[in-house]
C-alpha cells in the first residue's frame, strides 16, 4: 500500500491526518 502525506510529520505522529500514515511511519522511526 502506498501512503500520501496529508499532514505535517511529527515525532508522535499526532498531525498525521491518515492514523494508518501513522502507523506506517513508526516502522521507519
Amino acid at each position: 500500500r502506498f501512503y500520501e502525506f496529508k499532514g505535517e510529520i511529527t515525532l508522535d505522529g499526532v498531525s498525521i491526518r491518515d492514523y494508518d500514515l501513522a502507523t506506517y511511519r513508526s516502522y521507519f522511526s
